[in-house]
C-alpha cells in the first residue's frame, strides 16, 4: 500500500502530519510526506525507509509587505505553490490513499484532488481548522475572499472518502 501525506506547512513543526506518516509507515505503508522546507526532521522520518520526504520551498510574496494588500499577494503565493504541488504530486507512483492536512484549504484541496483524488484513491482530509475561518480572522471581515474561500472548502469537502477530525472529544486515531 502506499499514501500520500501532504501539509503546506514547515513538515519540521507539523508533528501532528510527520505523526501520520509514521504510523502509516509503522502499518507497513510506503509514504510520500509533502510539506514545506524550515526546520529539520527528526530522525524518526529522514531515517524510516518507507517515508520519502519530498520539500517544497514556502512562496513569501504575501510576508514582504502590504503595498497591493493582503488578499492579491496571497492569491499569487497560493498559486505559486499550487503549481510545485501539482509538479510533485503528478510526478509520483500512484497512491491508494491521499491525507491533505486542511488548511491551508486553497490550494492544498483543489490541487490534491485534481492531481490524484480524481484517479480512485481515497482521499482523506484531516481538518485541523477551516481555512476560510483563519482567512477571515486575518482580513478582518467578511468579504469577497472569504466567501470565495469558503465556497472552494465547501466544494472539495465533496469529494473526501474520508474526513478526519481532531478535537479534544474526538482524539485522533491510526488508520488502516
Amino acid at each position: 500500500m502506499r499514501a500520500v501525506v501532504v501539509a503546506l506547512v514547515d513538515l519540521g513543526r507539523s508533528a501532528r502530519m510527520r505523526y501520520h506518516a509514521q504510523a502509516l509507515s509503522a502499518q507497513g505503508v510506503t509514504v510520500d510526506l509533502i510539506g514545506f522546507e524550515g526546520t529539520p526532521l527528526p530522525l524518526a522520518i529522514t531515517d524510516d525507509e518507507r517515508i520519502t520526504v519530498h520539500r517544497l520551498s514556502a512562496s513569501m510574496l504575501r510576508h514582504g509587505g502590504p503595498s497591493l494588500g493582503y488578499a492579491p499577494i496571497a492569491l499569487v503565493d497560493s498559486l505559486r505553490i499550487g503549481f510545485r504541488l501539482w509538479r510533485i504530486l503528478r510526478g509520483l507512483p500512484k497512491p491508494d490513499l491521499m491525507l491533505v492536512q486542511d488548511p491551508p484549504a486553497f490550494p492544498t484541496l483543489t490541487v490534491a484532488w485534481f492531481a490524484l483524488g480524481r484517479r480512485g484513491i481515497r482521499f482523506i482530509i484531516d481538518w485541523h481548522n477551516i481555512g476560510y475561518t483563519v482567512l477571515r480572522l486575518r482580513l478582518g471581515c467578511i468579504c469577497a475572499p472569504v466567501g470565495s474561500s469558503q465556497k472552494i472548502i465547501r466544494a472539495s469537502s465533496a469529494a473526501p472518502t474520508w474526513d478526519y477530525v481532531f478535537t479534544d472529544r474526538h482524539p485522533a486515531s491510526t488508520f488502516r
